[in-house]
């Protein structure tokens, strides 16, 4: 049948860009077998059916298509149940891996001559997508008007830069051999027909994560990340904790309940009860210590005074730096207020964990709080063993293949913007500018049309907005991202530092927005495809050779919008003040959803540029994405020339 000539070139397409000779797709079919009028009827009649795509021994392909032809016609003996049905059944018996996943669909409509017709509803159709959860390519098929067409809809987020558009092309090139050459069709070799494929990225193979559990007590190394925030808290680097910070208000609050919860938080999380050495170390206590959470007692006071003192506690949180070799790092404390609420602070070190894991504990301690009697699931994977199975990873040849990368993408980068920073400057209080973007649904709609993430929008906006202001045209700026390697099924409810990171050179050229919003996201994906392998060890060896021309330094962050569910509180709490800080950064930028709303933050160093910039810089970044929001002509404007800020205006 035509649909099995069309689904082995896409298979042979595959393999030649993977290099898998065996692997299984996931084939649709419209099951509307038992009566003819269930043609007519508007349901979700559609089923589905594993193929698996060996090669065969006959390799001739005409061979192959009468092979596939046998395997499908079989497969649709068996239309009663779907595949994907067994394919869950055998997961909950545990005959399969839990993580089995087939992430390619092929779907035909071959034969079903849907608006052939002159004049159709389908010859007025100028654009259309499909997406579904967990499928990565969907590959579609039909005839129009005597033409094959063909569409695939992709998450372009998980696939390698140029990856898809080789894909693509080889496909439609064999396409056209065939219909061009009849003899081609009892060729022995595939590659006689369409020729070798070159990528010109690459796929280093990934970590395996493995159990380690008996070395879960011995010292580990610290990440390249945690060794930056360590390097923070010494005089040479700004003597300045890394810190997230958040409070919460709360109706009658449960000291003795919270207390108790908390202590279940520190020994669910090993990384709680870690220490961090000076000597470039860390490790897990043999014990998981009594924590005592202190409570301040404001209730006698007026609110004014009472809303004052609250305000020095807090900053003495944020300036709080927990020597090296010493416990703990955190701070969980109760403020108890003349209204009868009550203020729960919590900070954590970030040479603890990252953004998600902040937000994790805080969601596990809601829970023990609210429900005391229910257990959470049991985790199977630690931090230790994701760091363990990272030092095994470096004797592969994929981790070669990224720090190669890393150290071509740092040869000549360029330092970070240059907005006016006083030099030298002591950091001593960060301070937040906040805002609401109430259209980021139409953001978010033209970012999927463009095949990028939306953060990449928020990060075009933001580059733009820094470089009206910035000293120099071209300019380096940090991309912290969330997103962990999916080594086990769990890895999102481990607490550790999984920061991957990216750095966007930005510098000017003739793209339109939408365009450079393109770009961004290929560049920054491209970064994340290494992030098993972290940027910052070749970057230290770059800067390093590069002290006699004044260093390199990267003071400006974009903190990459987080695919995470946010804290969810409970009945009687209501979120409070949340603030960051990092050391060595000047200003960075985190924003988070709420509804179709999207909250922009601001985090700024005080008293480090001059007076005023960064304010009218953030009213800027708000008009600019309102502007994208509303207005279709905006996306296709090329980025404005960057303009030299005066560096005369005062403090």
């Amino acid at each position: 049948s035509p649909t099995v000539l069309v689904y082995r070139i896409f298979c042979e397409a595959i393999r030649d860009i993977t290099g898998q000779d065996d692997f299984a797709l996931v084939l649709t079919f419209f099951n509307r077998v038992l009566q003819k009028a269930l043609s007519d009827l508007v349901a979700p009649m559609i089923s589905t059916h594993i193929q698996r795509a060996e090669q065969p021994s006959d390799d001739c392909f005409a061979g192959l298509l009468s092979h596939n032809q046998q395997q499908m016609l079989e497969s649709l003996n068996h239309h009663a149940v779907s595949g994907i049905r067994v394919l869950r059944e055998l997961k909950q018996q545990k005959r399969i891996d839990s993580e089995f996943s087939l992430p390619v669909v092929f779907t035909s409509l071959l034969g079903q001559q849907v608006g052939a017709e002159t004049g159709s509803f389908a010859e007025q159709i100028s654009y259309s997508v499909t997406q579904t959860p967990q499928v990565y390519l969907d590959h579609q098929v039909q005839e129009y008007q005597g033409a094959l067409v063909y569409t695939w809809d992709v998450a372009q987020s998980q696939f390698k830069p140029g990856v898809l558009n080789a894909l693509f092309e080889h496909f439609g090139k064999a396409l056209e051999q065939l219909s061009e050459n009849s003899d081609s069709w009892s060729e022995k070799s595939w590659r006689a027909l369409c020729g070798d494929v070159e990528l010109s990225v690459d796929t280093p193979n990934a970590p395996v994560l493995k159990d380690y559990t008996n070395r879960q007590f011995e010292p580990l190394p610290l990440t390249d990340q945690q060794q930056a925030y360590a390097y923070g808290r010494m005089a040479q680097g700004g003597n300045i904790s890394s810190l997230i910070y958040t409070d919460f208000h709360v109706e009658r609050l449960n000291i003795a309940r919270l207390q108790s919860a908390w202590q279940q938080v520190l020994v669910r999380h090993p990384m709680l009860s870690t220490v961090i050495y000076a000597n470039g170390t860390q490790q897990r206590m043999a014990q998981v210590p009594e924590y005592s959470i202190e409570i301040n007692d404001l209730s006698q006071l007026n609110e004014a005074d009472a809303k004052a003192q609250r305000q020095v506690i807090e900053a003495a949180i944020m300036a709080t730096t927990t020597p090296l070799g010493q416990w703990p790092l955190f701070v969980l404390k109760v403020t108890l207020m003349p209204n009868g609420l009550a203020t729960v602070h919590f900070a954590l070190d970030m040479l603890l964990a990252d953004g998600p894991s902040f937000q994790l504990i805080l969601n596990d301690l809601l829970k023990l709080y609210t429900e005391p009697n229910k257990a959470l699931e049991p985790l199977d994977v630690s931090f230790a063993d994701y760091l363990l199975s990272l030092a095994d990873y470096q004797h592969s040849q994929g981790y070669q293949q990224s720090l190669s990368y890393w150290q071509q993408k740092f040869a000549d980068i360029p330092s970070g913007p240059q907005l006016g920073q006083k030099a030298g400057h002591r950091i001593d209080k960060t301070i937040r500018l906040a805002g609401k973007l109430q259209h980021w649904g139409a953001i978010k709609q033209k970012a999927q049309a463009l095949g990028a993430n939306p953060s990449m929008v928020l990060l075009c906006a933001y580059a733009q907005v820094i470089a009206t202001h910035a000293q120099t045209s071209s300019f380096t700026l940090v991309i912290p991202s969330w997103q962990r390697l999916p080594l086990h099924q769990q890895i999102d409810q481990v607490v550790g530092d999984f920061t991957a990171m990216s750095w966007l050179v930005v510098k000017p050229s003739n793209l339109s927005f939408a365009e450079r919003v393109q770009a961004y996201h290929q560049a920054v994906e491209l970064d994340l495809s290494h992030g098993a392998v972290s940027g910052l060890k070749a970057l230290r060896g770059v800067a390093g050779k590069r002290m006699a021309q004044g260093g390199l330094s990267f003071p400006v962050v974009f903190t990459n919008l987080a695919k995470e569910r946010g804290v969810e509180l409970p009945q009687g709490f209501s979120l409070g003040k949340s603030l960051s800080q990092t050391s060595q950064v000047h200003l960075d930028t985190i924003s988070n959803e709420q509804g179709n709303d999207l909250l922009l933050h601001w985090d700024v160093a005080e008293g480090i540029f001059p007076h005023g910039l960064i304010e009218q810089m953030f009213n800027d970044y708000e008009q600019l994405l309102n502007q994208l929001a509303t207005d279709a002509e905006r996306w296709q404007q090329p980025m404005l020339n960057v303009d030299i800020y005066d560096t005369d205006v005062g403090f």
